[in-house]
């Protein structure tokens, strides 16, 4: 480290030559500066178009879905890619989805979804036929205990 005294003398030497190497300019070479400064013509141009997305169109006519609707999914945008994690976390989640289609080719294990399988009815014809008859009856005994009034019944007292 430098002493301040030293870079006091230091100062005070080197102060007065350096004024004296720098001779004043005349006063008939200085110009003055410009009181106002004008800027040239400005244009405003029209933003730039922005890049063709091909996924952002929404089609306004609605097609029936048919078996290309079931695989086909277009892959998402850069935008959708970096607002959901980044590359790394779609690449991360391609993987595990291609381990798990690789999992459901293991024999005796079943996807998340099931085929519907039709069971037979809980009654076979002649049971339901009775289940009928006896539905009928007792709708028809229903209609006439509400026609006839109710006999009173004797109290005990």
């Amino acid at each position: 480290m430098i002493d301040r005294r030293v870079c006091a003398v230091l100062l005070v030497m080197c102060g007065p030559a350096a004024a004296q190497q720098a001779p004043p300019p005349s006063p008939a070479q200085e110009t003055p500066p410009p009181l106002v400064t004008t800027l040239e013509e400005v244009r405003a141009l029209p933003p730039d178009e922005e890049t063709l997305d091909l996924y952002t169109f929404d089609n306004p006519i609605k097609v029936e879905s048919n078996r290309f609707n079931d695989r086909y999914h277009p892959p998402p945008s850069p935008k959708e890619i970096t607002e959901n994690g980044g590359y790394l976390v779609y690449g991360f989640a391609k993987l595990v989805g291609f381990a798990a289609q690789g999992l459901q080719k293991i024999p005796g294990i079943k996807g998340q979804v099931q085929p519907a399988i039709a069971r037979p009815p809980p009654l076979d014809l002649a049971q339901m036929e009775r289940a009928a008859r006896i539905s009928a009856q007792g709708a028809r005994d229903e209609t006439s205990a509400m026609e006839a009034p109710a006999a009173p019944t004797p109290s005990h007292d």
